[in-house]
């Protein structure tokens, strides 16, 4: 995937210790726009609306880091995506900086 391509093993072994599979069908709500920002996601297959920004599979979204949302997410039709969180919580361009 070309969001996670540029990334040295180390960096993508680290990502996956926190990053986790999810499966929805349309209409569902990932996030409202109230809620703290504690995860970003790579959508693997579907789309969804975020702020009346139409995602498609092979995007990454949610990369707000910390603080509240300020938008809601929703599927717009059955989606699988990888949602990393936790400590590693930096979108694929922030892991480029120096080791």
């Amino acid at each position: 995937m070309d969001v996670l391509c540029h990334l040295r093993e180390h960096q993508l072994r680290s990502m996956c210790m926190t990053a986790r599979y999810e499966r929805y069908e349309a209409n569902h709500v990932l996030f409202y726009a109230d809620s703290i920002s504690t995860c970003w996601y790579v959508l693997l297959s579907g789309s969804v609306l975020v702020n009346e920004h139409m995602y498609l599979a092979r995007c990454c979204f949610g990369t707000q880091r910390g603080g509240r949302r300020g938008s809601e997410c929703i599927t717009l039709e059955p989606s699988e995506m990888i949602v990393v969180s936790g400590n590693l919580y930096t979108h694929p361009s922030r892991l480029l900086g120096p080791d």
